[in-house]
């Protein structure tokens, strides 16, 4: 294996002569946010570029221009299990979830892999996912000299506006939590101004944590500092698109919009007996997965048995993903596997509902094959998510915790009966489909843009630089303040002088007055 992964490294330090060599630094446990990524390296790789992927599971065939590294990390704990599953998102969840995150991305760069391909190969690029919890990954491109790309799976969040120096101004830019579309009114921006200091408290304490990490793995005397490596990012791909989420902030050129860069145009056709029992749906079918973070296999038993019971009675047929080898629970209509190529099943005819968790991949794919989506979200995004779907008018949300066999009837039987549904998913397709280019190109063309402009040093943002209070003009309102206040002060002093002399000279004048008569 040594062998091989050497011989890999070196077949890309050596054998590029037109095409570039890129690593694509994916790092991340959740697989859902991988196969965001995954389309750009192998896309590049089609083109000629020699690339090296590394994942924490195995994506992908490799081919003569595309290699798949994988670094294995521990899978996430069974605490983390449960308040993914519960939906607590709360301080403990963001602590055990950053704590994990943090684990992994210094697990991943300390392996013996990651350890030798820093010995043996070079680059001309790295493209990272996420740049959040697992800030000391930056370090790489450092260390290879190279520039550096990365794509964001959960949108333009605070943490990734500053690393391009983005606009943030609670006035005018509503958090992506609350996800407020047009002008805001005034109660509207009382709550934006006091999310947006959540925000900062909380980008303030991951940054103080990736800072540390990375000061550990990247020594000063060799390194450019954290701060540098933030700033060096030549730019930023989001998972998003002003069609679904509005135009709630302003983009600088180093944000690029790449929502449903997953979807293929063509889908991957289906095979086997998922095609078989798909095309015999003469009913329709449903999909419904929780993604590739919460199982549900392993959310609320009680809840998802009273779920199952409701699709059964349906004559709809189910492809459910199912984590264990235990199906005895799964009523006969249902077709179950571990893994789904969920984006090849929403593009099938038969399809007539997804159940999901409001992610933001799956919600992209759901918009794109016009598929009404019922949503049961669990933590981060995709409670706003959920919530916009249900705005929109394409889909509706529930708990899983506060399911009935009652509610959860009329919940299906609405989404499936109701034409509503469909035409405005249809509407909203339209808009989501129609760009210059599809995601996946626009992501491609940016990443050679880069390569051939050497960083594109000339697209970064001067206001990046910039200070929280720099950015805010506090130093410049300072500055001001300060000026009149000394200017209240000359003024103050200049008036009380002036009186003084003129007091001064008014009694020395009524002295000499009153000589003058005393004389006479």
């Amino acid at each position: 294996m040594k062998f091989l992964l050497l011989f890999a490294f070196l077949a890309i330090s050596t054998s590029c002569i037109d095409g570039a060599r890129i690593l694509c630094y994916l790092q991340s446990p959740g697989k859902s946010h991988v196969l965001l990524a995954l389309p750009i390296c192998e896309e590049l790789a089609a083109r000629g570029h020699q690339v090296l992927t590394l994942t924490n599971y195995k994506f992908g065939k490799d081919t003569a221009n595309f290699t798949n590294v994988v670094v294995p990390v521990d899978s996430f704990s069974d605490e983390l299990k449960e308040l993914m599953a519960s939906g607590q998102f709360s301080f403990k969840f963001m602590k055990i979830a950053s704590q994990y995150f943090r684990k992994t991305a210094i697990d991943t760069l300390e392996s013996e892999l990651v350890r030798e391909m820093m010995k043996s190969a070079k680059f001309d690029l790295i493209i990272f996912l996420s740049v959040m919890l697992n800030d000391v990954q930056l370090g790489l491109a450092d260390h290879f000299k190279v520039p550096y790309v990365a794509l964001s799976p959960m949108g333009n969040m605070l943490l990734n506006r500053q690393h391009v120096g983005s606009h943030s101004l609670p006035a005018t830019v509503s958090s992506q939590m609350l996800g407020i579309n047009g002008t805001m009114n005034f109660w509207q921006r009382v709550k934006n101004f006091l999310m947006n200091i959540y925000e900062y408290i909380m980008a303030f304490i991951i940054n103080y944590m990736n800072q540390a990490d990375y000061e550990k793995f990247w020594p000063s005397d060799r390194y450019r500092s954290y701060d540098e490596m933030k700033r060096n990012i030549s730019l930023i791909f989001l998972n998003g698109h002003h069609s679904d989420s509005g135009v709630i902030r302003p983009l600088l050129p180093t944000e690029i919009e790449v929502g449903g860069i997953q979807i293929k145009t063509k889908p991957t056709p289906l095979t086997g007996d998922l095609k078989k029992f798909l095309d015999e749906a003469t009913e329709g079918a449903i999909l419904w997965t929780f993604g590739s973070n919460v199982e549900v296999s392993g959310v609320e038993p009680e809840k998802i048995d009273i779920m199952l019971k409701v699709l059964s009675k349906l004559k709809h047929r189910i492809v459910l993903k199912w984590e264990i080898d235990d199906k005895s629970r799964l009523p006969k209509n249902v077709f179950a596997q571990k893994w789904l190529p969920q984006d090849s099943i929403l593009a099938h005819p038969n399809v007539k509902l997804f159940i999901g968790h409001g992610g933001a991949g799956g919600l992209g794919e759901a918009k794109y094959h016009q598929v009404p989506l019922l949503a049961s979200p669990f933590f981060a995004d995709q409670m706003r998510n959920s919530e916009k779907i249900e705005e929109d008018g394409w889909g509706r949300a529930f708990k899983v915790s506060e399911v009935t066999e009652e509610s959860f009837t009329e919940m299906v039987n609405d989404m499936l009966t109701n034409q509503k549904y469909r035409e405005t998913v249809k509407a909203l397709s339209d808009k989501y489909r129609d760009r210059v280019s599809s995601a996946l190109d626009t992501a491609v063309f940016w990443v050679e843009y880069v390569l051939k402009h050497h960083g594109a040093p000339h697209l970064q943002y001067s206001g990046k630089d910039l200070n929280f209070f720099q950015r805010h003009s506090f130093d410049v309102l300072a500055f001001f303040a300060a000026i009149l206040w000394i200017s209240w002060k000359l003024l103050k002093f200049s008036v009380k002088f002036c009186c003084s002399k003129c007091c001064k000279s008014k009694t020395q004048t009524s002295k000499k007055l009153k000589n003058k008569k005393k004389q006479n």
